[in-house]
């Protein structure tokens, strides 16, 4: 019987020898995530950047998706390459993603570098945000629900799978909700760094009471950095991130 049942098989590039570091983009986003970080992290690194399901060029299997099915994705990811343990950079939703792999799947989580994430919504964020998004992606298509987001979408596939594939995505974040990953984060035993950006338009308190559930987290707050501090303001980024990474 398939340990990981509802799982798929992710499209993912790697680059570099060493430990792992799993790396995982936000919605509407894709592997080229943390691309100027895996050019200096792959000297010392052994990094694998993936396309979520439902992004790029990985699979948009039938939904509804659930946040466990996205961490059993990474862990079969995982599986797939033979390693046992990884520690797991995550942006925004691909934050997420990483707190319930490390939730769900604790033995292959060394550590974890969380961006820009929170691990709880309220139900009127839920609302007027992602299944908003979810909505506009399946009836008007994924560049109309890109440019609610205020993002680029001249770059992004407006195929129906890609459609679909995001408004699923965006639901099951949806059900932070109404099933919140906070109650469980005492569960974290690895070690954690949140970083968020000042002007982050999601605001900074959920990285801020995120790192306050999970026994000795870190808290990193960049000034004059949004919600794409890696890109805002890389230099300082970096520094954060290699200061994480290197007594590992």
């Amino acid at each position: 019987m398939d340990p990981l049942p509802n799982s798929v098989d992710l499209v993912f590039e790697e680059a570099g020898d060493g430990p792992a570091v799993l790396c995982l983009h936000g919605l509407a986003s894709d592997r080229t995530t943390f691309a100027g970080q895996t050019r200096w992290l792959a000297g010392t690194h052994h990094c694998i950047r993936v396309d979520l399901r439902g992004h790029g060029l990985s699979p948009v299997p039938a939904g509804p998706w659930t946040i466990a099915d996205f961490a059993a994705d990474l862990a079969r990811t995982l599986d797939r390459l033979g390693i046992e343990r990884a520690h797991v950079l995550g942006h925004s939703a691909g934050g997420v993603f990483a707190t319930a792999l490390a939730l769900d799947h604790p033995a292959r989580v060394a550590s974890l570098f969380l961006v820009g994430t929170s691990a709880e919504l309220k139900p009127e964020i839920a609302e007027r945000t992602y299944l908003r998004w979810a909505r506009t992606a399946e009836e008007h298509g994924l560049h109309r629900a890109l440019a609610e987001m205020r993002l680029d979408a001249a770059a992004r596939e407006d195929s129906p799978d890609a459609a679909r594939g995001f408004a699923l995505a965006c639901r099951a974040i949806a059900t932070l909700a109404d099933a919140p990953l906070a109650p469980r984060l005492g569960e974290i035993s690895c070690p954690t760094t949140y970083l968020v950006g000042e002007r982050d338009p999601f605001g900074v308190g959920g990285s801020v009471k995120a790192s306050r559930a999970v026994p000795g987290a870190e808290l990193v707050v960049l000034p004059s950095a949004g919600h794409v501090p890696f890109a805002e303001v890389p230099e300082a980024f970096d520094r954060a991130l290699q200061a994480f990474l290197g007594p590992l």
